[in-house]
């Protein structure tokens, strides 16, 4: 029975490497280099290729936002006209006008009032975050003393 031959090169990495002799220890950083560069320049690559789909999906979505709002802004106005009009079935039309205005300015300022609120400047902060930076930094400062 004979013994099967070996192959003294192997594919690595799709490059073919002899068995037979150790590599230098220059050749391996020479590799790990080269390896480290090709993976710097995919890994960027893929990060530019996604950056750009990901542009492209908030245009569209920034474009159909904006016709969603100047639609929902004709339809709001069309409902505060009938909403005048129903009114003015059984009020003066100058009171209904006032009336329904009125209803809209209150229901604005508690929109501003909320909205303001969530914008203060404390609220902005990742707090969660900070805390633990804050936590991590003091356990640093623990290990190294």
């Amino acid at each position: 029975m004979e013994q099967p031959t070996r192959d003294p090169e192997v594919d690595v990495g799709g490059e073919r490497a002899r068995l037979d002799r150790p590599a230098s220890l220059s050749s391996l950083l020479s590799d790990l280099m080269r390896q480290t560069a090709d993976l710097v320049h995919n890994e960027t690559a893929l990060a530019r290729t996604e950056i750009s789909q990901k542009i492209s999906q908030v245009e569209s979505g920034g474009v159909q936002l904006l016709v969603a709002a100047v639609l929902g802004i004709a339809g709001a106005g069309a409902l505060v006209a009938s909403a005048i009009l129903g009114l003015s079935l059984w009020l003066a039309p100058w009171l209904s006008a006032l009336i329904v205005g009125a209803v809209i300015a209150v229901v604005a300022l508690i929109f501003l009032a909320v909205g303001r609120s969530k914008l203060r400047a404390d609220n902005l902060p990742p707090q969660a975050t900070t805390d633990n930076i804050r936590k991590d930094a003091g356990m640093l400062r623990g290990h190294a003393q």
